[in-house]
């Protein structure tokens, strides 16, 4: 009797396997119809769905026999069963994510939930009369992963009204199938044939559902656009988060990726000063798509030890806006999880995709991630940005209008990956592990930005794109040796961003290239600030720069070489995401930091004597830090404040993909 059990159990794992494959042709095919581009994946990803469908199917066949059910153990009904299995970690999931926090909550929670995924599945059965094994737990199963990959990537929330919606959509599609199957029955098709069969109309009704639901959340148009001239070059904005100036500098000169990418930006202009207005993300962001500093434009942080961002202010024109207004196709390619187009990032264009790895995409995959079965997989990473950017490229420039392409790259940030395709870098050899691996990472980051300008020359955007490339923030390393406090009880932070102002966290790259630009690359030595940006590409697409903070200026002048252009004084910095609230402001000589609220005495360093920001001259008082603390506060009480940002809510499984690229709460 053992005997038989076992074996019969063992005669299971095939099922299994195929059950595994069916659920991820079925969540990849999902992810695709509501994306619009296929979830890179690997062979490991694979992988763990058949292994995991043999294991479920191993303990499925078991269940059901010490249930008297040993039909379901074998064949279509046992495929069907380990399908439907596979839905219902997400299913659960999806429910827990409604219920408050606490353990005791979750485990009632999840165990209420997965009865009811089963008893769903039994009620379902009954129903349908007299239908295939293989009718029910398809069904469920198919109906669960249609909803989950409605509700992760097309909607913000479960409870907007469109998916709510969607839902009732999806649910009655199963119904009205229950009810042909009790109406119609016919003698079951075998196994697989079966479970395809009935995917084929719920697929059908979820693909309407997200072009439906596309159309709903695509921008309006905007109704005084008018056509641009003929001659309007293109502007291509490359982010590369995370970006440091000084290891970038070093990469671009001293590695064979950094070189092969300064001859693919011939004739780029670069700023050796140019400054962020904050060390994280978001507020950086804001600045760089709308000319204003932090506090003008709102984009930031709630409060700390939460996930919740201040909205981009609705008032506030951003780049996108404008040039979508004159006429241009604007489409983003963003793998930042902060930068979601509900925050405001996505006004003003067509496209705006945001580009999570696929344990963020492929619900069972975020399974194995939560269990700690497969490593986090944030963002997606810039070999898969290069080959989706492919893909998008004919349908973009064959749209004969001017375009505007914003590709953010994230993979300088934290976690850090090892490179093997990589070249040889001896530089390298000398470094900390951390260092090395940070260093690679951007090599690995210019080399596929390299092969993107092909890809963009290719298609003949190139030669006449006005052509941006800048970090939002730098990152400090181990190697830098500081021990800068973060939380109030005293925790210390070697490594990251988002809690200092020092040079390592606030100097970033910026190179600009204006069309039919060629020969060697320039170097400029004037201070410039992200506000900069905006007012810059104003300029030189021809229309105004309305709205901008009144320090913000254009950096044309530098960009034709005019021997008068006007050299910014200083720029500010603020806007922390941890530690103690600090403002700064910069010069190309020197730099005082303050904590508004006294947390720290203040901090001034002589930039061109002490670069490495050591020696804190404000410990002694003197005239020239009293000056620049009164320069500071006079800029300061210059700026206009927002009050008007409404407030984008973290669900459960962003606060994992923040968490994974090591934002603390």
């Amino acid at each position: 009797m053992l005997g038989s059990t076992i074996g019969s159990m063992l005669r299971s794992i095939p099922w299994g396997v195929l059950a595994g494959l069916l659920t991820f042709v079925t969540e990849m095919t999902l992810a695709r119809a509501t994306l619009g581009h296929w979830v890179p994946v690997t062979t490991v990803h694979v992988g763990f769905y058949l292994g995991l469908g043999a294991v479920a199917a191993l303990v499925l066949s078991l269940a059901t026999r010490l249930a008297g059910a040993a039909d379901w153990s074998r064949g279509s009904g046992l495929v069907a069963l380990t399908f439907a299995g596979l839905q219902a970690p997400s299913f659960v999931e999806r429910i827990l994510q409604v219920l408050p926090d606490g353990v005791a909550i979750a485990v009632v929670g999840g165990g209420i939930a997965l009865a009811g995924f089963g008893l769903a599945i039994g009620i379902l059965h009954l129903l349908a009369g007299h239908p295939p094994r293989w009718f029910a737990p398809g069904m469920i199963g198919l109906a669960t992963a249609v909803g989950i990959a409605l509700n992760r990537n097309l909607f913000e929330s479960f409870f907007e009204p469109r998916a709510l919606l969607a839902d009732a959509l999806v649910g009655g599609c199963v119904a009205a199938l229950t009810l042909a199957a009790r109406l119609r029955p016919r003698r079951p098709p075998r196994a697989l044939a079966g479970i395809a069969l009935s995917a084929v109309p719920a697929t059908l009704a979820m693909t309407a559902l997200a072009a439906v639901s596309g159309a709903l959340a695509a921008p309006d148009p905007a109704s005084d656009a008018t056509a641009p001239p003929g001659a309007t070059p293109h502007v291509v904005l490359f982010v590369v988060d995370t970006l440091r100036e000084d290891v970038f500098r070093s990469v671009l000169l001293g590695t064979e990726e950094g070189r092969a990418f300064d001859a693919a930006m011939a004739g780029t202009v670069w700023f050796s000063d140019f400054v962020a207005v904050s060390p994280w993300t978001v507020p950086s962001m804001g600045s760089i798509m709308t000319g204003r500093h932090p506090d003008e434009h709102g984009f930031g942080r709630v409060e700390a030890g939460s996930y919740a961002l201040r909205n981009l202010a609705p008032s506030v024109r951003t780049l996108a806006e404008a040039l979508d207004e004159r006429g241009y196709r604007t489409h983003a390619l963003v793998t930042n999880d902060y930068l979601r187009a509900a925050t405001g990032m996505g006004r003003g264009f067509d496209g705006f995709e945001s580009l999570r790895g696929a344990t963020w995409k492929l619900p069972l995959l975020t399974v194995g991630e939560q269990l700690g079965l497969l490593p986090p997989e944030p963002y997606q990473r810039a070999a898969d940005v290069r080959r989706l950017l492919g893909r998008r490229l004919p349908e973009l420039a064959g749209m004969g209008e001017p375009l505007f392409l914003w590709i953010h790259l994230m993979d300088p940030h934290e976690p850090l990956h090892e490179h093997g395709e990589l070249t040889e870098d001896p530089a390298g050899a000398a470094l900390s592990e951390l260092d090395r691996l940070y260093r690679d990472e951007v090599r690995y980051t210019l080399a596929e930005c390299t092969r993107m300008i092909g890809l963009l020359e290719a298609h003949g955007l190139w030669s006449d794109s006005v052509v941006v490339f800048l970090s939002d923030h730098g990152e400090m390393l181990p190697s830098d040796r500081r021990r800068t406090r973060v939380l109030d009880h005293g925790a210390f932070k070697l490594y990251g961003h988002g809690h200092a102002l020092y040079d390592e966290l606030v100097k970033v790259p910026l190179g600009i290239r204006v069309p039919g630009a060629t020969g060697p690359s320039r170097r400029i030595t004037a201070l410039a600030s992200q506000v900069d940006i905006y007012p810059t590409v104003a300029e030189l697409q021809g229309f105004s720069a309305a709205g901008a903070s009144a320090d913000a200026v254009s950096l044309v002048p530098w960009l034709r070489g005019d021997a008068d252009a006007p050299e910014r004084p200083f720029a500010l910095v603020s806007a922390m995401l941890d530690g103690p609230d600090q403002r700064a402001l910069r010069s190309r000589t020197a730099k005082l930091i303050e904590h508004p609220n006294g947390e720290e005495p203040p901090e001034y360093y002589d930039l061109e004597a002490d670069p490495g920001e050591r020696r804190n001259l404000a410990t002694v008082p003197s005239p020239l830090v009293r000056r620049a603390q009164q320069q500071l506060a006079r800029q300061w009480a210059k700026l206009e404040p927002t009050h008007e940002t409404g407030v984008s809510e973290v669900d459960p499984d962003t606060a994992r993909r923040l968490e994974a690229l090591g934002y603390a709460r």
